[in-house]
């Protein structure tokens, strides 16, 4: 019994981890911490010394003094200082500032791309629609499948498609047969009956 629980342990925590996007947010919280660090440094080691440099004050150790430290003559500390550190909160304002405007541009990038590649799938399908209908017959069919769905997701795509009309059902040569006799049955009892009057 043991054997099989923990057989079916590991199976449902393989299920786990197959479902969804743990593995995406896995890469992502991976590629985002190592992004960070990549960020804090451009602000630390050349954003920051560059900015101190040019107003000639080492912003990240800026501070207000709102109340000084007093130390007595044997060196012990009898007040605490309190300090306003606001050169950090200038720092992580300018860290906030680059990883806003790079996710900016990623999200600018994946969406043109993707953009890009709808588009390309829009313009395959209509083209294969035309060139071989036959993938779209069946309603199972990948072609319907694809079509469909892309119809759905941008309808504006497909606006300006040719709306092919249903074709008729074919007639049956023997009820065609029947009915040209009978309009030529009424012709000529229209003929006969013109004669007879006059």
């Amino acid at each position: 019994m043991k054997k099989k629980k923990r057989t079916s342990f590991f199976k449902d925590f393989v299920d786990f981890i197959n479902k969804g996007n743990i593995v995406d947010m896995a890469i992502g919280i991976i590629v985002g911490n190592a992004f960070t660090k990549i960020v804090n440094s451009l602000v630390n080691d050349v954003i920051m010394p560059v900015f101190s440099n040019i107003i000639k004050i080492d912003i990240t150790t800026a501070k207000a003094v709102l109340r000084e430290e007093i130390v007595n003559e044997t060196g012990e500390i009898t007040q605490t200082g309190i300090y306003l550190s606001y050169g950090v909160f200038i720092q992580n304002i300018i860290n906030f500032l680059i990883i806003a405007l790079a996710i900016f541009f990623a999200i600018k990038v994946v969406t043109s791309i993707k953009n890009t590649y709808t588009r390309y799938q829009i313009k395959y399908v209509k083209m294969l629609k035309k060139k071989h209908p036959e993938y779209f017959d069946e309603e199972d069919e990948f072609g319907t499948l694809l079509y469909e769905k892309l119809k759905k997701e941008h309808p504006e795509a497909f606006e300006n498609e040719k709306k092919v009309a249903p074709e008729e059902p074919k007639k049956d040569p023997i009820v065609i047969n029947n009915e040209l006799l009978e309009k030529l049955n009424k012709n000529i009892e229209l003929m006969t009956d013109k004669m007879n009057n006059n």
